[in-house]
């Protein structure tokens, strides 16, 4: 058996016909895998900033960053100008 047909969704009925070793084998590298996957979760979790939108913090918790407030006071300018 691949490492590749491993890795697909096996149904019960081929399950059923695999050795024990097998299906240590497809559990061990399962295992490995859902370690893999969690690493990059958390990896992904730090690198992802966090705000009102991504989380349950309030908006007033956010912070500006440059480029908000430089939008922020271009919008006000334009508004403001007269035959804009």
């Amino acid at each position: 058996m691949s490492e590749k047909s491993e890795l697909l969704a096996l149904k019960r009925e081929i399950v059923d016909q695999l050795s024990r070793e097998e299906l240590i084998k497809i559990v061990l590298t399962q295992q490995k895998l859902i370690e893999k996957l969690q690493e990059e979760v958390e990896k992904l979790k730090e690198r992802q900033p966090s705000n009102s939108k991504t989380s349950s913090k309030p908006p007033s918790s956010d912070l500006i960053q440059k480029s908000e407030t430089a939008q922020v006071d271009n919008s006000k300018e334009s508004e403001s100008q007269p035959g804009s």
